[in-house]
């Protein structure tokens, strides 16, 4: 996001009366008057700071945060995977790092992960590391992508679309536009996983701003209120999004 700022200006204007006295003809035509002289003005010169709103962070120690977080972000991972070997995915992190180092806040801009609890262990997991601060700004952003799959050993889940969910998918839609609409987010998107039965086994939501923080729990229990069909013997993986 880029700041505006304007300067204004302010221009100086010196006016001259002249005052003739009335004489006779007889006294000659009027001396001509001599201009005063109209003083050049001062410029007074002064200290401009300009402080951006988003500021840049040191890519190196910025690299070091990250690295220093991903042992508590693999065991993030790996608590769901121990009933849901398939269990993974692709991740891309927004943080806001404050003029102090620390982060503000923290959403996932992308996440198809599909188990909320997880995503937020992420997040804890990234926010307690030592950030770095921001180079003349208020705050600073750090964005990073996580590839956080599964083994190619494990079968993966039935990949599913919204056409799969049935009668609930429309009803689901409904919902979590209703969700992102009370949040104010420009989009989200719900990831989650069905079991054989039909039921909803995790629950995970990307939203497209930190406003949709506010939507993450109304999106998860729009996912778990519908009646899903049976993907089968094996579970099935869909995302359906709303908004941008």
């Amino acid at each position: 996001m880029r700041g505006a700022f304007w300067v204004g200006l302010g221009a100086a204007a010196a006016l001259v009366v002249a005052v003739a006295a009335c004489k006779k003809a007889s006294d000659g035509p009027a001396p001509s008057a001599t201009p005063a002289p109209v003083p050049s003005p001062r410029v007074q010169k002064s200290g401009l700071s300009v402080r951006s709103e988003i500021g840049a962070l040191d890519p190196d120690a910025a690299k070091k945060a990250v690295e220093a977080a991903m042992p508590s972000i693999r065991e993030c991972v790996a608590r769901p995977r121990r009933k849901m070997p398939y269990f993974g995915g692709d991740v891309e992190t927004v943080l806001r790092i404050d003029a102090s180092g620390k982060v503000a806040w923290a959403h996932f801009q992308r996440s198809d992960l599909g188990d909320v609890e997880a995503e937020r262990c992420v997040l804890d997991a990234l926010a307690r590391q030592a950030w770095p601060k921001p180079e003349d700004a208020d705050a600073g952003e750090a964005r990073q992508s996580l590839e956080l799959r599964a083994s190619e050993d494990e079968r993966p889940p039935t990949a599913w679309g919204e056409s799969d969910l049935g009668d609930a998918g429309a009803k689901l839609v409904a919902a979590l536009e209703s969700c992102r609409a009370q949040s104010g987010t420009a989009g989200l998107r719900a990831t989650f996983y069905v079991d054989p039965r039909g039921a909803v086994m995790t629950v995970g939501v990307a939203t497209e701003d930190e406003k949709g923080l506010a939507a993450v729990d109304c999106a998860v229990k729009a996912v778990r209120a519908q009646t899903y069909p049976t993907p089968g013997s094996y579970p099935a993986k869909v995302s359906v999004g709303v908004g941008r």
